[in-house]
């Protein structure tokens, strides 16, 4: 079965050294962990906030790029644009939890 955690998560304490669980809140209800879950949730995290840093990057470069701006439709730009914002709410939230 597989989990799949939207939502931001916070850990619940410090993981005791050799400790096979964590405990993680979210709202008023607590999950069990694995640690090997838990890490591999964080290195997720780290490759997709990268990722999305690096897309970011090139679609802030592709907008500051005139020439795209004077020849692409109107509707193009503004798909880029939202685009755009959309991969930075995700960066902000992924940073956030």
């Amino acid at each position: 079965m597989t989990i799949l955690i939207r939502t931001p998560l916070r850990q619940v304490g410090r993981l005791p050294t050799g400790a096979a669980f964590v405990a993680i809140q979210r709202g008023r209800h607590t999950f069990h962990f694995s640690k090997n879950v838990v890490d591999a949730y964080d290195m997720w995290q780290a490759k997709e906030r990268s990722q999305l840093q690096n897309y970011i990057a090139a679609n802030q470069k592709k907008l500051a790029n005139q020439g795209f701006i004077d020849r692409a439709p109107v509707e193009v730009v503004a798909e880029e644009q939202k685009k755009l914002a959309d991969a930075q709410q995700r960066l902000l939230s992924l940073t956030n939890s």
